[in-house]
């Protein structure tokens, strides 16, 4: 047993904690999990608690992502987590290109896809690493480099993962607001320092300013909101935003 003191709470818990899961994983992670996920849902039957055994029958998670999770090499999972427990060296193909000799520092996991931060051979830039594009990994004996002075809190904190742009950093970003999505933006703001107005010029839309890091997770956002938004500051974002628009009017150009 995992779980020698597992009760129905602690059961529940760790059911609806994989279930969370299933739409973020790829399979093959999952696979490694379903051990637990049969030992919480025996201890809930062995429990018989009516209260409890329901729950799950009326609970869903569905997902966010449009895209289906990539595929991984499940032997390549299994290494590298290893090399990542171990503070050891592996050696794989990536992208490819065999090998790769890397030294892993930390996983992520963004959406459904799993990254692995690291540095290749000797170099000293840290690179962010897709799983799934990792093939015929082999673990070495030699430990990975040292790197005291890297914390991945402090890593992503800078909006590594949010795909930055060469020399765009934080920005003061100003958005016209249509009203239909001013409110889902004042329950899930963009970021602690926004603010959300009616636009004295115009009552049927509303202003927003919020202090942002320039990255193409944000650039994404906003294209994906169509007319219901439109960026006023800073210059060249709304510069970009107008030449994507424009490029997609010529691919919808009816004859």
């Amino acid at each position: 047993m995992a779980f020698p003191s597992m009760d129905a709470v602690t059961a529940l818990t760790v059911s609806m904690a994989l279930e969370h899961l299933k739409p973020l994983l790829p399979p093959q992670v999952l696979h490694h999990l379903q051990p637990w996920q049969q030992e919480a849902e025996e201890q809930l039957y062995k429990l018989n608690s009516s209260k409890y055994q329901g729950w799950m029958d009326k609970v869903r998670i569905t997902q966010q992502h449009f895209l289906q999770a990539p595929q991984v090499d499940a032997q390549a999972v299994a290494l590298i987590y290893e090399a990542l427990l171990e503070n050891r060296q592996f050696k794989a193909t990536y992208k490819g290109k065999a090998e790769r000799i890397i030294h892993p520092y930390g996983l992520v996991q963004q959406g459904h896809t799993l990254y692995v931060l690291c540095r290749f051979y000797e170099f000293d830039d840290v690179r962010i690493t897709a799983l799934h594009r990792y093939q015929d990994v082999e673990l070495l004996d030699e430990s990975a480099r040292p790197f005291p002075e890297f914390n991945i809190d402090d890593y992503l904190d800078g909006g590594a993962m949010q795909w930055l742009l060469p020399d765009q950093q934080r920005i003061a970003l100003k958005l016209g607001i249509s009203p239909w999505l001013a409110p889902l933006l004042e329950e899930t703001p963009l970021s602690a320092q926004q603010s959300l107005t009616v636009d004295p010029h115009n009552p049927e839309q509303y202003l927003l300013e919020a202090e942002v890091l320039d990255g193409m997770q944000l650039r994404r956002w906003l294209l994906s909101q169509g007319s219901g938004l439109q960026v006023l500051e800073p210059g060249h974002l709304r510069e970009w935003m107008g030449k994507i628009v424009q490029e997609q009017v010529r691919h919808y150009a009816v004859d």
